[in-house]
């Protein structure tokens, strides 16, 4: 009979295995929606794509490495199979994907806020080149920040203990969740504040406006406001899976922490270590299938695609011609801010009274 430290350990390896399975298949499914449907190909999309990139490396790199260990735990090896070589690349890829996801839901949040508060500027400066060259920034910042984590600073810096890494760094790992969670959860706080105050502000002066389709005055701004709530979502479920890892991997450092319990500490120590910044990995695609309809179209047709056969056109190349023009210029016009679809509407009007008098 297991006993329960072994059918515990048997748990963490079957959630694990489960969660690189969906991570990957979620995100490879964003990944393609975003290839597939040119409608989805815009900058705010590149940003979704970073995030679910990062997802994906979680998933094939950390997840994997911590199965080993745990295979290694079960098979009670008496040989380590764990080096320091692997430690460190475990430590690094942990703390750049996690850097690397928070700092690209800052940047998601930043662009969110042009896109509803300064529509102006930035229909004039948020290009698909900027988005990747904020991109390329995002990663190597990151990718900084996990490289000082592998200085010991005067500490005994990664260690093995038991087959598991460890990283004694009190000064990095006091800085760090400085730099990479608390200061753009700050951010991430006033943009989307601020949006949704220019938001309900939108609606208060959109109803004090007759036009000739009541509707079509409200639906940039909802649309928009459709989609910063559902990045909105994302944000928290990642500050949910986070957050609490932040605390019992950096404050024990500086502050031990005892159990009456025994190992209660321990056990929830792994839930909240493992489960919640690993399960994030797979929730982000589950979000957008259930709140973005743009997604919830195109995973319906990849899935269409794959099982019924009965979509062989998701490409651009195979796309009726006609039929695309109609639909880029239909997005195009209900993307636009509500005083420039006035205006566009104005000129429209405008020109048929003159095209009448000239008559």
């Amino acid at each position: 009979m297991l006993s329960y430290d072994e059918t515990f350990l048997d748990i963490k390896i079957a959630f694990l295995m489960i969660t690189l399975i969906m991570t990957l298949l979620g995100n490879s499914m964003v990944l393609m929606a975003i290839y597939y449907d040119s409608r989805l190909r815009t900058a705010i999309n590149f940003f979704v794509a970073c995030l679910a990139t990062s997802d994906i490396a979680v998933a094939l790199l950390s997840v994997t490495i911590r199965l080993f260990t745990l295979f290694s735990e079960k098979l009670r090896l008496r040989k380590s199979l764990v080096t320091m070589t692997l430690c460190r690349f475990w430590i690094w890829i942990d703390i750049f994907c996690e850097a690397a996801s928070i700092f690209t839901l800052t940047v998601i949040s930043i662009e969110r806020y042009f896109k509803i508060c300064r529509p102006y500027v930035y229909c004039e400066r948020m290009t698909k080149r900027l988005a990747i060259y904020v991109i390329v920034f995002v990663w190597i910042i990151a990718a900084l920040l996990a490289s000082l984590a592998m200085l010991p600073f005067g500490d005994k810096g990664i260690i093995i203990d038991r087959n598991q890494c460890y990283n004694y760094n009190k000064i990095f790992y006091t800085i760090a969740p400085v730099v990479a969670f608390f200061l753009p959860l700050l951010i991430l706080i006033v943009m989307y504040a601020m949006i949704f105050r220019i938001a309900i502000l939108h609606f208060k002066k959109s109803n004090r406006v007759l036009m000739r389709d009541p509707t079509s005055s409200h639906y940039s701004v909802y649309k928009d406001l459709k989609a910063t709530k559902t990045l909105f979502i994302v944000v928290s479920t990642f500050i949910v899976c986070w957050g609490p890892f932040l605390y019992f991997s950096n404050i024990p450092i500086w502050i031990p922490i005892h159990d009456p319990l025994g190992k209660t500490l321990k056990y929830l120590k792994t839930v909240i270590v493992i489960i919640l910044p690993y399960a994030n990995s797979f929730f982000n695609p589950i979000i957008y299938a259930c709140f973005d309809k743009s997604y919830q179209r195109a995973f319906r047709k990849i899935l269409q695609k794959t099982f019924c056969h009965k979509y062989h056109g998701l490409g651009p190349k195979n796309v009726n011609k006609t039929e695309m023009k109609e639909s880029d210029e239909n997005e195009r016009k209900f993307n636009l801010p509500l005083y420039e679809f006035k205006s566009v509407q104005r000129k429209r009007y405008n020109r048929r009274n003159l095209h009448r008098a000239d008559l």
